[in-house]
């Protein structure tokens, strides 16, 4: 009997997992529903997150700025690819007198992946879409084409969103991505991208330019962080 009740309890979760993980087909508009979907319920979990640290930092009459950029390495040239050597952070701390930085922040470790099964459509005409659950901090793009993947196309847009020329801080949320990093091999692609506090347009300008790069097939999901 209790080698039956487990038994019943295998066959029951390879059940569930095999569902979870099946793949639903749908139309472009519904790929679309699903990506604005992941935005909107990113940039929720992220307001909050500034108005719970805007709420701490008023106590100590200290400096909220979001977006803060910085350079986590010396630049080698000045192509589109040092884009790369940026970061910006979610937000970060002055305390009032004080030069230095008192905290930086990054609000992406405690955001949960809803959970549903990967879906798969035609996004626009030679260029298929796959979407599994993904954070909006988080985003890998996998991409594959009959060819190399150019990914200059990509490289321009980055260097657009991220505005690494400007220097400001600023106390209010801008559009701007906060991280990119690419992986290249023969055949495939993959880029991980922080999407920070940019918008949809920013997200469908970025599947233009990776469609422009020679991509026909694209997977996005969520990466793990360092």
């Amino acid at each position: 009997m209790k080698n039956s009740t487990l038994l019943l309890i295998a066959l029951v979760s390879i059940s569930l997992f095999s569902c979870r993980n099946k793949i639903v087909n749908t139309d472009t508009a519904g790929l679309k529903k699903m990506l604005e979907h992941e935005h909107a319920r990113y940039q929720v979990y992220f307001d909050s997150c500034i108005q719970t640290t805007t709420q701490k930092t008023l106590k100590d009459s200290s400096t909220l700025y979001i977006g803060g950029l910085f350079n986590n390495r010396v630049k080698e040239d000045n192509t589109y690819m040092h884009v790369m050597s940026y970061k910006r952070w979610d937000a970060f701390i002055k305390k009032k007198g004080k030069n230095g930085l008192m905290s930086l922040l990054d609000f992406h470790n405690n955001y949960e992946l809803e959970e549903y099964s990967p879906t798969s459509g035609s996004y626009s005409p030679n260029f298929n879409m796959t979407i599994s659950p993904f954070d909006w901090s988080k985003v890998e793009i996998s991409m594959m084409g009959k060819d190399k993947i150019n990914t200059a196309p990509i490289e321009h847009w980055a260097y657009r969103w991220m505005t690494p020329n400007d220097s400001m801080n600023y106390t209010k949320k801008i559009a701007n991505i906060h991280t990119i990093n690419f992986i290249s091999a023969t055949d495939t692609a993959q880029v991980n991208i922080d999407m920070g506090t940019a918008g949809m347009d920013a997200f469908y300008q970025l599947l233009d330019s990776i469609k422009a790069g020679g991509a026909n097939q694209i997977h996005i999901k969520t990466y793990i962080h360092d």
